[in-house]
């Protein structure tokens, strides 16, 4: 089984997982009256639609570059998770305008259904989150995905937590704290992840890669003059693209040029990690080195 094959079943797992849990909270946050309880679900139903973007996100996004396309469909990935990003804000918004409201008011909350359905939704979730653990690392839109999972197992402690307030002293006012504390998380946690796919998108050079520093070492090569024109983005989370221009010394003939685009190659993909390289050379640089 590749990679591919072994990711996307992980992938339909966990979406099948999620949705058993999602229902089975709604109707424990309906016979309970835990809002907080109503806010997990609500969030791993979210979660699941998400999980489920991904998913295709990954299948287009293995699609072969063609004319109309010719970068391929990547960004498909990056796509899915600038999405994913965006509707847990809504979400956690969405819920803390909720919690707020109903702060102040005393509405009495099954603190032992709460429990319950807490503890099914931190276990379902604690192992989704385990089954794409090692992938998580590898593709933004899984780490996104992953973080879901993570943040619904956090709220599902929580909703734990307020269940034992809720039983031991009648504090039903925890149930919207709690909710609120949640939200704060997912905004925290989403608004960075979502900030990391737009700079994708914006093809924002690396935050790890020195451009001064790369042209510096692209100078000292034997035979290079001058580097500018550069360009430095990723396609997505692991393909990192480079290109400039190049001015050689006057005394350097086309015999040379692939020893030297060699060179470059070498050096780019060695120490810096760039994943695709196009040079363009020159005789004399005839531009402005800031374009």
């Amino acid at each position: 089984m590749d990679d591919f094959t072994r990711l996307k079943n992980k992938l339909i797992i966990v979406i099948t997982v999620n949705l058993f849990i999602s229902l089975s909270q709604i109707i424990g946050g309906i016979i309970s009256g835990s809002l907080a309880l109503i806010s997990d679900s609500v969030h791993n139903l979210g979660d699941t639609f998400s999980i489920f973007i991904s998913l295709i996100a990954i299948v287009v996004a293995r699609k072969s570059s063609n004319q109309r396309y010719t970068y391929g469909y990547k960004r498909a990935e990056i796509i899915a998770s600038t999405f994913n990003s965006a509707i847990l804000i809504f979400i956690a918004l969405l819920l803390g305008k909720e919690a707020i409201s109903r702060i102040n008011k005393t509405e009495a909350v099954r603190g032992s259904i709460m429990f319950v359905f807490g503890l099914l939704g931190v276990v379902a979730n604690f192992v989704s989150a385990m089954i794409i653990h090692y992938e998580s690392k590898r593709k933004l839109v899984i780490k996104s995905t992953y973080l879901h999972l993570l943040t619904d197992s956090l709220t599902s402690v929580s909703v734990i937590v307020g269940s034992f307030f809720i039983i031991l002293f009648g504090a039903y006012f925890v149930d919207s704290v709690i909710t609120l504390l949640v939200c704060v998380f997912i905004l925290k946690e989403s608004v960075k992840l979502l900030l990391e796919s737009v700079e994708i998108l914006m093809q924002k050079a690396p935050a790890g890669i020195s451009i001064p520093q790369m042209i510096k070492e692209l100078e000292n090569i034997e035979g290079i003059k001058d580097v500018h024109h550069v360009h430095l983005w990723r396609l997505n989370d692991d393909s990192v693209f480079f290109e400039c221009h190049v001015t050689l010394d006057s005394n350097i003939v086309v015999e040379e040029l692939d020893k030297i685009r060699k060179k470059i190659e070498a050096l780019l993909t060695g120490k810096f990690g760039i994943s695709h390289t196009t040079i363009q050379f020159e005789s004399r640089c005839s531009e402005n080195k800031t374009n």
